[in-house]
């Protein structure tokens, strides 16, 4: 039978929740007419039904009685308080006293038009309380036990039921007949055969029985024998026991049984009793090859033939000599074959040259290296490799036990003589290890962990490297005023793989500084423009700040009172003290700052500064300063947007100058026309974007992403792309941001 979605429209009629607690007899009925808390109502209902089975009512032998009080509660309805609604609830309860002895466990009844819905719920209180607020809860899984739901269809009462597992209950409360019990309680009909000597079971349903019987050209009862009309190649599995653990899948089961096979499972049991024990500084648990030590006391002997079977984690430490043993091996090709007890056993296992190791890891990164490890390489980068291919497993698998046996290797790796003299060479200009240059390249911008960042030698770039010729680099001399010396740009540039930094070269010639020369003109411009709006006095002008929440607007006005001049005298105030609004009337109240790319962050201070008015009065007067006077923002770089944004989320206009408006059209990522090609745009910003996330994760092309290439000689604008000026370990900005 198709099922009934409960419609999510609400219409005007009211919803009647009652709620009982089981061996109670009180009732608390409330009828919501609120529309978001029938439509959230509606909704957990509709997602219940959907899970139920269904059966028309007049095909159930349900008690008289019941049908009775379910007919009655339709007729009555919207009217909240009648007998029939404590009947029924308390003849739901009935069954379940001896189920249901706890204080938490409850019964719900739900009814608005056309449905009446039962359910016996863990949580009642916690869960569905009495004013709805968290009334989503009751389809969780953990909660919910029981649902009849009875539906007033035209074609008459639709029952729909529903069980966390199934019991008599519902069978007997709804009068199931003798075939539907047998069905609904799980009943199988089981054949059983032997196939070359293996005991094979059939389990048929009743209806599942009846059409095989009826479809004989798949097979057929002859002389007490099932006989096939096809020959079968395989039976696709669904389910496996072993006693009375269930597994759905084979790999899960085969899994389980290698680990009770190879005798795996004492060692998993004891790395956890271990790993449990109190940490001693003085006294450190050591992970050897035949034994697990501590004070040289043996607390477990190691004694697997199948497997070296491996302990370390970030309180067991692999004893040197057993690290050295299984770097010994790969190094001579011999086989050797590692299980860590504290990860889980995989069937197949990963093969690193002659190691295999039988654990489910990660190998997102590591896998194409380790591919190319098992092809073949040269003497000389044997080590490198390994090392490359320790570290990425250490960072895909961080924290996990088995990354501290990886982090081991690695850091074994380093101490040969072949590593130290060739590793210094991949970071060289025309390094012979290009594809292994660029993997220890992306590997120094992972966002990893100090315990394997310290795996890595201290790497010295080279800032003499000669990444621009003499005819780029005069260019951008000129272009930026001798902000930018030549060592900056190489080592910024060195950022990049080789086949990226023509384009980041490129970028770099569209980069804007304004320096402190340009800033002190464009601050002289805006003074200007300010004096004509204020008819040209000073008096009465107020600039003001936001304390802290505003300090490059603080280190801005420094700049701009002293381009122009300001006496001492004129008025620079922190707006958030002002305590006495009534004492400014007829004032013009100025803020500049050194860039408004979203206006995200001025809105955000005003608002704060504004909300932190409590009492009507404060509001009030509020209302008055706001009208009484005039209210003015400017700044070096005026986004058009935002510009628009500030002027309507704000009392504030915008004092613009010619110089100081950023039209979308004159941000390069806007406006290429001349500028890069569309491969050359497409591979700068997936370049820019690369890093951009492994730099600022939140606005991996700046904030509000403006993709913005400017900046101030003293600062850089957080709207401008994070790979000029964020810095960490492993990058270098073109200018730092203060």
């Amino acid at each position: 039978m198709q099922k009934t979605l409960i419609p999510l429209n609400v219409s005007n009629e009211p919803l009647n929740f009652y709620i009982s607690q089981v061996k109670k007899p009180s009732i608390r009925p409330r009828q919501i007419f609120k529309a978001d808390e029938k439509k959230k109502i509606n909704k957990i209902s509709q997602k219940i039904i959907q899970s139920c089975k269904t059966s028309p009512l007049s095909n159930l032998r349900m008690q008289t009685n019941r049908v009775t009080w379910i007919k009655k509660i339709f007729k009555i309805y919207p009217k909240l308080k009648i007998p029939e609604i404590n009947y029924l609830l308390n003849d739901f309860s009935q069954p379940m006293f001896t189920a249901m002895r706890k204080k938490d466990r409850y019964n719900i009844l739900i009814s608005k038009k056309n449905w009446v819905i039962l359910c016996h719920t863990l949580q009642g209180e916690k869960t569905i309380t009495p004013n709805i607020k968290t009334v989503d809860r009751l389809m969780d899984v953990d909660n919910i036990r029981k649902v009849i739901a009875f539906e007033n269809a035209k074609s008459g009462i639709i029952v729909h039921y529903v069980e966390d597992f199934p019991t008599k209950f519902i069978t007997d409360y709804l009068g199931l007949s003798d075939s539907k019990t047998f069905s609904y309680l799980g009943g199988k009909n089981r054949i059983v055969t032997n196939v070359h000597g293996i005991s094979i079971s059939f389990n048929f349903t009743d209806e599942k029985f009846i059409d095989f019987l009826q479809e004989e050209e798949i097979f057929s009862f002859k002389n007490n024998k099932l006989c096939f009309k096809n020959p079968i190649t395989q039976f696709p599995i669904t389910n496996i026991w072993v006693g009375k653990k269930h597994f759905s899948k084979f790999n899960n089961f085969y899994q389980d049984f290698k680990t009770r096979n190879l005798e795996l499972q004492f060692y998993i049991s004891e790395y956890k009793k271990i790993s449990r024990m109190l940490e001693l500084p003085n006294y450190p648990i050591y992970d050897d090859k035949d034994c697990i030590l501590r004070n040289d006391k043996k607390l477990l002997e190691k004694s697997n033939s199948d497997f070296d079977i491996i302990f370390c984690n970030q309180k067991i430490l692999l004893r040197a000599s057993y690290c050295e043993f299984i770097v010994e091996k790969i190094d001579n090709h011999e086989k050797i074959k590692l299980f860590h007890a504290g990860t889980k056993l995989s069937i197949e296992p990963l093969k690193i040259g002659t190691i295999e190791i039988y654990n489910s890891f990660r190998t997102t990164k590591s896998l194409e290296l380790i591919q190319i490890f098992n092809k073949g390489f040269t003497s000389d980068s044997f080590e490198l490799i390994l090392f490359a291919i320790f570290t990425l497993m250490a960072h895909e698998n961080y924290r996990r036990p088995i990354s501290y046996l990886f982090i081991d290797l690695a850091k074994n790796l380093i101490q040969k003589e072949n590593f130290q003299k060739n590793f210094s060479k991949i970071f060289d200009f025309e390094t012979p290890y290009p594809k292994l240059s660029k993997i220890y390249r992306e590997m120094l911008q992972l966002d990893i962990g100090s315990n394997i960042r310290d795996l890595f030698p201290k790497i010295e770039i080279n800032e003499n490297l000669e990444f621009i010729d003499q005819d780029d680099y005069n260019y951008l001399k000129n272009k930026f005023k001798g902000c930018i010396r030549k060592a900056q740009i190489n080592k910024w540039l060195n950022n990049f793989q080789l086949e990226e930094i023509p384009y980041m070269l490129k970028l770099l010639k569209q980069f804007t500084i304004i320096n402190n020369q340009e800033l002190k003109e464009r601050l002289e411009k805006i003074h200007k423009k300010m004096l004509e709006t204020c008819s040209g006095s000073l008096k009465d002008t107020i600039f003001f700040n936001f304390g802290e929440e505003g300090k490059s607007a603080n280190l801005i006005q420094y700049h701009y009172s002293k381009s122009n001049s300001i006496p001492n005298s004129i008025n620079f105030i922190d707006i958030t003290k002002i305590t006495d609004f009534d004492i400014y009337d007829g004032k013009n109240f100025f803020y500049v700052d050194d860039i408004l790319g979203s206006g995200d962050q001025f809105i955000k201070n005003w608002n704060k500064f504004e909300n932190k008015l409590k009492s009507s009065t404060e509001k009030q007067e509020f209302e008055k300063f706001l009208l009484k006077n005039s209210f003015y923002y400017s700044s070096i770089i005026i986004q058009e947007e935002a510009k628009k944004k500030i002027e309507e989320d704000t009392p504030f206009k915008t004092i613009i100058t010619k110089e100081n408006l950023l039209k979308k059209q004159d941000i390069p990522f806007e406006n290429l026309d001349g500028l890069f090609s569309k491969e050359e745009v497409s591979e700068i910003l997936n370049i820019s974007t690369k890093y951009g996330k492994k730099l600022n994760k939140t606005a991996p092309l700046g904030y509000g992403n403006l993709k913005l290439l400017i900046a101030f000689e003293h600062n850089f604008p957080n709207n401008t792309l994070p790979i000029f000026w964020m810095k960490n370990s492993y990058w270098k900005p073109l200018i730092e941001r203060n």
